[in-house]
């Protein structure tokens, strides 16, 4: 277990997939609900791996188990809609995955 879950006192409502087809029409499927997370609101700064700096809204941390959890997904809270722009995978001392950073706006 890691020492991070005990920190994950709060509930994301869902992570939704979406697709697309030949239209341009976007579809959202439900892919985790009542994911338990650590959410951190407060305005950041962040760099991303194509160098561009973007300003995020919340840092949510969520169990490794997730570990699926794509750019394209829709993370729903409190009724508000966030989308992914940064995924950071976190390893433990032994290298085991231990959590995910997700960074959102």
């Amino acid at each position: 277990m890691s020492i991070v879950s005990a920190f994950m006192t709060q509930t994301i409502d869902y992570i939704k997939s979406v697709t697309v087809d030949g239209r341009n029409n976007k579809t959202l499927s439900i892919r985790y609900t009542d994911v338990t997370c650590r959410w951190s609101p407060g305005e950041k700064r962040i760099l991303l791996p194509t160098g561009e700096f973007v300003s995020v809204a919340i840092e949510a941390w969520i169990p490794e188990q997730y570990d699926e959890v794509a750019f394209s997904d829709i993370i729903i809270k409190d009724e508000i809609n966030y989308q992914i722009v940064r995924k950071d995978i976190k390893y433990d001392l032994m290298g085991n995955l231990d959590h995910i950073k997700l960074y959102l706006v």
